[in-house]
């Protein structure tokens, strides 16, 4: 783990990170040390299913993917209001080896409550299962970008859709400087 010293001492605060492995959610909560919320699929197909109830062991609001989600954004939201930390992956899916383009959630909640977001990079998850197949250790590492935002949208429309989209590049080019260029994905050059 590294760049510890960039983690605040408070809330609110949104967690942001890759999602390249159904198991993203076990690094945040083994590396961070906050007690953390976290937004995240209602259906893993990725996943075995003999591990699909772990994410209800530390909270979890499920999202039904293409539905915008209402319960799970309110919920999000009840979260940050009270000064609590939220983990949010803003691809959405772990189906991708590489940085896909952002759901709107992340940059929603970001302008909404005026959070401030902190981005992780998540170097080797995607290996894990591969490493430990092969009877290997899998070598994990975990980089703390620094805090950034809030964010005010005051604006409306098409005009509100445009600033939430940029605000989410942002939120992505913010995690693609802590992983390897190859994973940059639709950010590459």
């Amino acid at each position: 783990i590294e760049g510890e010293e960039n983690l605040p001492e408070g809330g609110p605060l949104i967690v942001i990170g890759n999602h390249f492995s159904f198991v993203d959610p076990a690094a945040f909560v083994r590396a961070l040390p906050y007690s953390m919320e976290f937004v995240g699929g209602a259906v893993n197909p990725h996943a075995p299913k003999i591990i699909l109830w772990l994410p209800r062991l530390w909270g979890f609001f499920p999202v039904k993917r293409g539905t915008g989600s209402t319960f799970a954004l309110r919920q999000a939201e009840k979260v940050l209001n009270r000064n609590g930390m939220l983990a949010i992956f803003p691809e959405g899916g772990s189906h991708g080896r590489m940085l896909r383009p952002p759901r709107p959630g992340a940059a929603f909640l970001a302008a909404r409550t005026k959070a401030r977001i902190i981005p992780i990079g998540l170097i080797g998850m995607d290996e894990v299962f591969e490493k430990l197949g092969k009877f290997k250790r899998p070598k994990i590492k975990i980089l703390v970008g620094e805090v950034f935002g809030p964010y005010d949208v005051t604006s409306k429309g098409k005009e509100r859709k445009a600033e939430l989209n940029r605000i989410g590049d942002e939120i992505m080019r913010k995690i693609a400087v802590l992983i390897p260029e190859e994973k940059h994905g639709y950010l590459s050059e």
